[in-house]
């Protein structure tokens, strides 16, 4: 289903045989928020930023345009 249980303080897990079930299944954003920061495990991804600037060349700045012939090799 995509999911993993979540360890509390990176203990191993003790495995008794039997199937692990859903005890709850947890939708609203601000509890998931509290309950992963509580464990360590909350990274808030970082706030959406503005493209950069588009940047102009510098001034007295040009692009060769210039043609070299350069001979056949084939």
């Amino acid at each position: 289903m995509g999911t993993k249980p979540i360890l509390n303080n990176k203990k191993p897990v003790i495995h008794y045989g039997s199937q692990m079930r859903f005890l709850a299944v947890i939708e609203e954003p601000p509890v998931i928020e509290r309950i992963l920061g509580q464990i360590g495990e909350w990274c808030p991804s970082p706030p959406p930023r503005a493209p950069p600037a588009e940047q102009e060349w510098p001034k007295g700045c040009q692009i060769p345009l210039s043609y070299h012939r350069v001979p056949d090799i084939a």
